[in-house]
């Protein structure tokens, strides 16, 4: 006998969306920490993020601690840097509205999908 009942679980955004909208970008860094940072987060902006992401059923339990360690991992390999406050070249990123970083994000979609395929109409 099935009662046809089910079980869904509602989880938070993965962790480079949670990152780039801290840090105000449409786009990361595909080249990581090996050139220069494309953005920058404070420790309480991770720690806040890290605070969202710990009540996934997958990381229920784990330390706060463990899951900051694992989002500064991912901002490095975003070529994001995480630092006690903004530095100098990133004061400027609360100038750029949330809802303006979507419109930037497809703008750009379409820009590299033009130019992976330049012979078509």
């Amino acid at each position: 006998k099935t009662d046809r009942t089910y079980k869904f679980f509602i989880r938070s955004p993965n962790s480079p969306w949670f990152l780039k909208r801290a840090a105000r970008l449409h786009t990361a860094s595909s080249f990581g920490a090996s050139r220069e940072p494309v953005g920058n987060v404070t420790w309480k902006e991770l720690y806040h993020i890290a605070k969202a992401k710990s009540m996934d059923p997958q990381l229920i339990g784990v330390p706060l601690r463990v899951i900051c360690l694992s989002l500064l991992r991912s901002a490095k390999a975003m070529g994001i840097v995480v630092s006690n406050e903004l530095l100098p070249e990133f004061q400027k990123r609360n100038d750029t509205h949330i809802l303006e970083l979507e419109e930037l994000r497809k703008a750009h979609r379409l820009k590299s999908k033009a130019m992976r395929r330049p012979g078509k109409k």
